[in-house]
Parts: structure tokens; sequence; C-alpha cells
């Protein structure tokens, strides 16, 4: 029979070290496997022009970038004629998250644009604090921001970009905005 487990450090225990792994067992004549040690590396947290820097770049690009899965679908805005409300789907698994306080803590930048559209680029900062329930259930079915745009013409695309604020990573799309589509 074939057991696994993990082991997953604190985040203050990343401090660019090695650390030796020991593992023991109550029964005896186990065959136990396991790694001799790791090295606790911290990821350097981009600065706020680097975020600026990438968003923009990923906001232009005719390509999508896929460090975050993401999905998106758009349906009619009941309340406003033209309108659409887009939902976005995030992969948690994607983004890092840290446990303070019994909850997990993190948040993402998103941006978006209408492609026909001058205006400034909408961008703002989700936070995200998930209780240990919520962020189980996250896990499995992602997490889940809509927004309401009103495209120019039905032709018109609409371009989402998320960075993960402590990591640096990031997901992108275009999708259809003038039409409903899943």
């Amino acid at each position: 029979m074939l057991f696994r487990s993990g082991f997953y450090p604190p985040e203050q225990a990343f401090d660019n070290k090695y650390h030796k792994l020991t593992v023991r067992t109550l029964r005896k004549g186990l065959d136990v496997k396991y790694r001799e040690g790791y090295y606790a590396m911290k990821e350097e947290s981009l600065s706020t022009d680097d975020r600026r820097e990438t968003l923009q770049a990923l906001l232009s690009s005719p390509l999508d970038s896929a460090q975050i899965g993401l999905s998106a679908k758009t349906e009619p805005e009941a309340a406003a004629a033209g309108a659409v409300r887009v939902s976005v789907r995030i992969d948690l698994r994607d983004v890092k998250l840290e446990q303070h306080d019994g909850k997990w803590v993190g948040a993402l930048d998103l941006a978006t644009r209408l492609e026909s559209s001058s205006a400034p680029v909408k961008l703002q900062t989700i936070p995200l604090e998930l209780p240990e329930d919520r962020f189980r259930i996250a896990l499995e079915r992602g997490v889940v921001l809509e927004q309401s745009v009103t495209p120019a013409s039905k032709d018109d695309r609409l371009r989402i970009v998320l960075m993960d604020r402590a990591s640096g990573h990031a997901g992108s799309l275009w999708i259809p905005a003038g039409a409903r589509t899943n």
C-alpha cells in the first residue's frame, strides 16, 4: 500500500537557506522515501512600477498569458440596455495565498479594456480573504469576479488581465463582449 504526504513550510520559514528534512514512522519495517531537504527561497515581489508595466504589456498583447487559469463569459445585463455582465472565473490554485489568523489572504490586480474604447484602463485591486471552508470550495470551483461593460458594437472585444500581487504571475484573455458568449 502506498501513502503520500506533503510538507508545506510556513511563510515565515522562507529564509533563502537549505533546510534538512527527517521523516520517522512509528511503525517498524516501512520503506520511507523522501527528499533530504529543500531550499526555502523567498519570492521577490514586483514593485508597483513593474506590476503596472507588466499589466500594460499584457493589455496590449494579442496573446494570452496562462500563468493563472482564467475563463470568462458574458450575458446581457438586465438593468442596462446594451451592457453585458462579464463573469471571470479564476483558478485559485494558481494564486499565492498566505494563511493569517485562520484565513487565506492575498490580492489580485484586475485590468479590463474594451478594444474599441479610448477610455483609461479600468484597474482595480481585489483583496482575497477566505476562511478555511470557503478556501477549500474555491480551490475546487474557482473564484468568480463580475463587472458590467457597455461594448461599442456587437463585434467589440474585452481584454481581461489578472495579476497575482504576491507572485507577479498573470492570466489574460480576450472575449467577445458585444454578443452573448459561453
